[in-house]
């Protein structure tokens, strides 16, 4: 279980550092998705924030599992609050079933954490 519980959270700590990079490059997909949304850039580019954490607390695994737990349930939280966000302006279905899809995987990871403990 160990083993499991160590790629799942690496595979989804890269990902969020990556998009999280991503944002504060200002790449041209996430100003299109700031716009998308209807907020600013100055705005839109704090997301990275809670990204980046939770990037590190995933990573933290080594040391900590319960804190790479709590940064996989985060995740869930900031995933959700983004899928409702896209039900609000009306963004495409497929945008709104990637975030869904990441809360699910996030939160596998948080549980196999848990479990690996």
């Amino acid at each position: 279980m160990e083993i499991a519980a160590n790629i799942l959270a690496v595979l989804l700590g890269l990902m969020y550092l990556a998009h999280g990079v991503m944002i504060l490059q200002r790449h041209e997909m996430q100003v299109q998705n700031a716009g998308t949304i209807g907020w600013s850039w100055e705005r839109y580019r704090l997301v990275a924030i809670p990204e980046i954490a939770a990037a590190i607390g995933l990573f933290a695994f080594f040391w900590n599992r319960w804190l790479a737990a709590a940064a996989a349930f985060g995740l869930v939280l900031l995933m959700i609050g983004a899928a409702i966000l896209r039900v609000r302006v009306n963004d495409e279905r497929r945008n709104i079933g990637t975030d869904l899809t990441l809360a699910l995987f996030a939160a596998v990871v948080g549980v196999v954490q848990i479990l690996a403990i």
